[in-house]
């Protein structure tokens, strides 16, 4: 089923793939399915909250197993989509997440995303 092979793909991958992306890696396992059918599989894996759809700049989708909370970076060089993992950060927002609930609020979820340089970039 195309849908458990694009989840073993983003399992399998480092960081956040598009559309695009995963077609490639997809005809290279010898797989060959229209665009609709990638991302009617992604909307399905995303509703059945296996994979997390990114959105990080104006048209871009990207995807990831879900996994540990973290962020983002959009590099601005090579448009690459790399996680960050930050103990501090995430500490800082449980805190803030806690303040906004003694007001009388409940954050359920939030997103950060960075733009900037990657590593490979930055060097």
């Amino acid at each position: 089923m195309l849908k458990n092979v694009i989840l073993d793909i983003l399992k399998l991958t480092r960081k956040p793939l598009n559309a695009k992306d995963i077609n490639t890696e997809l005809l290279n396992k010898g797989k060959k399915p229209n665009q609709t059918s990638i991302y009617r599989a992604l909307e399905r894996l995303e509703q059945e909250n296996l994979i997390l759809k990114i959105n990080v700049n104006d048209s871009t989708a990207y995807y990831e197993e879900v996994k540990k909370k973290h962020h983002h970076l959009r590099c601005l060089n090579c448009n690459e989509i790399e996680c960050v993992f930050d103990r501090n950060l995430d500490t800082e927002i449980e805190k803030s997440s806690l303040n906004l609930s003694n007001q009388g609020m409940k954050v359920f979820n939030y997103l950060i995303n960075f733009d900037g340089l990657c590593i490979k970039c930055n060097n």
